[in-house]
């Protein structure tokens, strides 16, 4: 049989009164996240096309590659044809403006 410890709940201080987390939590959270930028988390991947260790860079690309490629798709051809618009509009005004 275990004996778990009460549940504590500290006030915040005055410092930190507005914040969603405590000083305490924010320092071990950001202590955490400096190690982990600091040491490039690298994993060990079986993949051909790579030399077997993969960033979290490039897991991130391979995840973002098919949505930016249907998001471009989708996206890309309109804001050509309305960047070329404004242009060509630009281009006649100061035509007519001769």
């Amino acid at each position: 049989m275990t004996t778990e410890k009460p549940m504590t709940i500290e006030k915040p201080t005055t410092a930190n009164s507005n914040g969603l987390i405590s000083a305490q939590t924010a320092d071990a959270a950001t202590e955490a996240l400096s190690k982990l930028l600091a040491g490039s988390l690298v994993i060990e991947k079986d993949e051909p096309a790579r030399s077997g260790k993969v960033t979290l860079e490039d897991l991130t690309l391979d995840l973002m590659k098919p949505m930016l490629k249907i998001w471009l798709d989708q996206n890309l051809p309109g804001i050509i044809e309305k960047l070329v618009q404004k242009e060509v509009e630009k281009l006649s005004r100061r035509a007519l403006d001769r």
